[in-house]
């Protein structure tokens, strides 16, 4: 299917402008994730260079104490630093620049990572409000999820891949921000080029239901939540 979403050149200048600075934080979180996170649960890591791979959602590759490699596609919810974030979006697809519709992140089966690591900033530094490097980071929840734990999670409450998608693209037709379905809010960044849909998983869920590890650093402190 087609959507009728092509940009024009200040929607295209501004996709580049966000996405300059998607990187730059990108690059921040994971440089706070080497120093803080990583530590607390392997005994070696390898951050991938390889543009390629990073496209296909390897971010780094990591080693625990017991020989097992994971292989982890890190996400951050660093739009909302520091705002109390109690849910994480979960990308179900979005929209190119010759409009047409792609799987996102959470439905890309095809991805060369096993595990997510996904990161609220809930706590900043910085005069601005902006990471400018990891040290403005004071404050981090983060989870290990592993990705069939899930899928096994949104498949026992009705969530399938055809069922998301379905919900996407209706409020792409009918043009809304968000709707309820089984419980959970899907929401349409309407103000976006890409128009991405998301499902919004609650923090709590998260932690305490899906995930395999978890953990709050705060100050450079480590709490652990579960492992």
């Amino acid at each position: 299917m087609n959507y009728n979403y092509l940009p024009t050149a200040d929607s295209q200048a501004d996709y580049r402008n966000r996405r300059s600075k998607d990187v730059q934080d990108e690059r921040i979180v994971g440089d706070y994730l080497d120093a803080y996170f990583y530590p607390t649960f392997t005994t070696s890591t390898t951050r991938n260079t390889d543009k390629a791979l990073q496209i296909a959602g390897l971010d780094i590759s990591a080693t625990h104490p017991n020989g097992y490699k994971f292989t982890i596609d890190e996400k951050a919810a660093t739009h909302w630093a520091g705002r109390n974030l109690q849910t994480f979006a979960h990308e179900i697809n979005s929209i190119n620049v010759a409009g047409q519709l792609y799987d996102g992140w959470l439905l890309d089966f095809h991805s060369a990572s096993e595990w997510l690591v996904e990161v609220w900033i809930d706590g900043i530094n910085s005069t601005d409000g902006k990471l400018h490097d990891y040290t403005n980071i004071t404050d981090a929840t983060i989870v290990l999820v592993y990705k069939q734990d899930l899928y096994d999670y949104l498949r026992k409450k009705n969530l399938s891949s055809t069922s998301l998608k379905a919900v996407a693209n209706n409020l792409r037709m009918m043009n809304k921000p968000s709707e309820y379905y089984n419980g959970f809010k899907i929401t349409h960044q309407m103000n976006y080029q890409e128009h991405a849909c998301n499902i919004l998983i609650p923090r709590d869920t998260l932690i305490n239901t899906i995930s395999r590890y978890a953990v709050q650093i705060k100050n450079g402190n480590i709490t652990i939540f579960k492992k």
